[in-house]
């Protein structure tokens, strides 16, 4: 599985390095959410900042499930039209 985990995570970059509008406007609709949710209460950040994080790991495993498996879907019907 090394490869698969040098393209996900960046070490190989076949397509380049690019995020699309939506990306960029959805990261700073959930900053402008968290900074008045600390705002809003102040006590609160540290749960936040946990809350976050466990979060950002969950997405990050379930992220490359989901790669590896349209990888390994790929690789397959590669394979599948190499046949006689």
């Amino acid at each position: 599985m090394g490869i698969i985990l040098d393209l996900y995570y960046g070490k190989l970059q076949p397509l380049g390095e690019s995020c699309s509008s939506e990306y960029i406007k959805t990261i700073e609709k959930l900053r402008n959410i968290e900074e008045e949710m600390v705002r809003q209460y102040p006590d609160c950040s540290d749960i936040l900042d946990k809350y976050k994080n466990a979060n950002a790991t969950l997405n990050d495993i379930i992220a490359f499930d989901n790669f590896e498996r349209g990888y390994k879907f790929g690789a397959r019907i590669i394979m599948a039209s190499m046949e006689p």
